[in-house]
């Protein structure tokens, strides 16, 4: 099934299949990627680990703090233990849309120089783990995956995964103001994440109204990546600023870019941000209650008729 409840099932239940399918992808195609495949599986890896993060905040009030911060831990870590295999190629791509963007006005050479730089920097050192990260993150998964069935989620109710979800939206909204009165860094990563998790749970109950909630989630999902294309800019500019990588005489002008490039992200964002945020946070809880009740009410209709 995909990553979505439903009303054929429990809320409880549909959290623990979603994450347990999630967890099954990942293991699954990180055992099965070849070298060709590598960083692929490594991606799409650790977007399912995000998305049963994601889904586990849902169940939060359910599960218990102790209990979700020590699956939340676990999650997290599995990621960062992928994270090293994953962090240079997206500086590789992030280098390639500069130079696709800036090309006619730092030479080339400049790009290379920055280029091999980046790949320095991602080699492990010689005294490095003694586990293939990938291996790690696979015995990590199972130990995890084994896990969920224990997840006290039962008592998890529709209103609770609304409520959830409310909880997600609000956290976004305050920092969106966070953001437009003080566009930090940090500040902007923070709600990034913020704002994956109300694409990642808006998918998970777009069966109350597909159309507007697949609107609704792909708009997160827009902005999201804005925001992630900032962060990506970010790491790359305090490698360069710090020294870690060599980005050779045009140093000043490739960092005016990424600094030039990023203010275009962060107006994008806010406008966007602004419009997805609109809402009061009640309102907004409001309005997907309503849509969670027509659905129960239609299948319960459906199921009577059947």
């Amino acid at each position: 099934m995909s990553y979505r409840l439903t009303m054929t099932e429990t809320p409880g239940d549909g959290l623990r299949r979603c994450a347990a399918e999630q967890l099954e992808a990942a293991r699954d195609g990180l055992a099965t990627a070849t070298d060709e495949t590598r960083a692929e599986a490594v991606h799409e890896a650790r977007k399912s680990l995000k998305k049963t993060r994601s889904l586990l905040r849902l169940a939060r009030p359910v599960i218990g703090g102790k209990r979700f911060k020590a699956a939340n831990a676990a999650l997290r870590d599995t990621g960062r233990t992928l994270s090293g295999t994953r962090d240079a190629d997206v500086l590789m791509e992030v280098v390639d849309d500069l130079e696709e963007r800036y090309g006619g006005d730092i030479p080339p050479a400049a790009f290379n120089t920055l280029r091999a730089g980046v790949t320095r920097a991602a080699r492990p050192p010689a005294s490095g783990r003694a586990e293939d990260p990938i291996a790690a993150a696979i015995r990590q998964l199972g130990a995890v995956h084994q896990d969920i069935a224990d997840w006290p989620v039962d008592a998890a109710t529709w209103p609770i995964v609304v409520d959830g979800l409310a909880r997600t939206y609000a956290r976004g909204r305050a920092d969106l103001t966070g953001v437009e009165e003080d566009p930090a860094v940090d500040a902007r990563h923070e709600w990034r994440k913020r704002v994956k998790d109300l694409w990642y749970q808006e998918r998970l109950i777009v069966d109350a109204w597909e159309p507007v909630l697949t609107a609704d989630a792909e708009q997160a999902h827009v902005l999201s990546e804005l925001l992630g294309d900032d962060h990506d800019l970010a790491v790359l500019h305090e490698t360069i600023a710090t020294g870690r990588v060599d980005a050779g005489p045009q140093t000043d002008s490739i960092l005016e870019r990424i600094a030039h490039r990023q203010d275009e992200l962060l107006h994008d964002a806010l406008v966007l941000g602004r419009r997805i945020y609109a809402e009061s946070p009640r309102a907004f809880a409001k309005r997907v209650q309503a849509y969670v009740t027509v659905w129960a009410d239609t299948q319960k209709t459906m199921s009577a008729g059947s």
